[in-house]
């Protein structure tokens, strides 16, 4: 599902925290699983960035609902889509996603 807003764009120098909040994603009664392991991917929409996937670096964290990744190194021209995946403790797979562009400042 889509965020409820896109990311700012990005400096390509920088290396910055980027969130998603599942607190309407998530169920009353259920939570993201302790211990489970989000995934957090970039995708490319659009522009040239062969080393697109590698835009997001280290492992995510998780701080309630909200689960947050650094990345960096967007390209000027892009656009990224960043996806967050968690796993809740009912079982349940949840997905938001926003888009960020790369912009030299």
């Amino acid at each position: 599902m889509r965020a409820a807003r896109d990311f700012d764009p990005a400096d390509q120098s920088e290396l910055e925290p980027f969130s998603f909040d599942f607190v309407n994603e998530i169920a009353a009664g259920d939570s993201i699983a302790p211990g489970s392991v989000p995934s957090f991917t970039a995708e490319l929409v659009y522009g040239d960035d062969p080393d697109y996937a590698s835009r997001v670096s280290g492992l995510p964290s998780v701080d309630g609902t909200v689960v947050s990744c650094y990345a960096g190194g967007f390209q000027p021209g892009c656009r990224y889509r960043l996806v967050a995946t968690v796993v809740t403790t009912l079982e349940q797979r949840k997905t938001l996603f926003a888009d960020v562009v790369g912009e030299k400042f």
